[in-house]
């Protein structure tokens, strides 16, 4: 799925059905509100999470600045726009991708995660569909 966004607006771009088996989710399954981070959720018909992919700094907010004296500078800038992809499995039961985020800024990454985006998969068929 290739997601692109404009600060933290996030639209579904397309949705890609590709033969290959997609990285495990790993740990315990982040709950919106609880936890801080980022991360994919795919739900089924009545909302119940049923598998979620990890997120990496999505909104490309952090950068490393590498001195050549071995020192290493973290810089916090706010969302601008861009893209990005997850690979998730196809499962018969998902209805629904959110989009799970906790606020972005230095001072606000730990704050709990809520849901940004949810996106109804029923509108993006199997093979690449852009959205209009």
């Amino acid at each position: 799925m290739l997601f692109r966004f404009d600060g933290t607006q996030v639209q579904l771009a397309s949705r890609t059905a590709v033969d290959m088996i997609p990285p495990a989710a790993v740990g315990e399954m982040p709950r919106a509100g609880t936890h801080a981070g980022a991360w994919i959720e795919l739900r089924d018909r009545r909302g119940r999470p049923i598998f979620f992919q990890r997120l990496q700094d999505p909104f490309r907010t952090i950068a490393e600045h590498h001195s050549p004296d071995g020192k290493i500078e973290v810089f916090v800038r706010p969302p601008e726009s861009g893209q990005f992809e997850v690979i998730v499995p196809a499962l018969p039961d998902a209805a629904t991708v959110a989009v799970i985020s906790s606020p972005v800024g230095d001072a606000r990454s730990t704050e709990p995660a809520r849901e940004v985006a949810r996106f109804d998969l029923r509108r993006y068929g199997q093979q690449t569909e852009q959205q209009p």
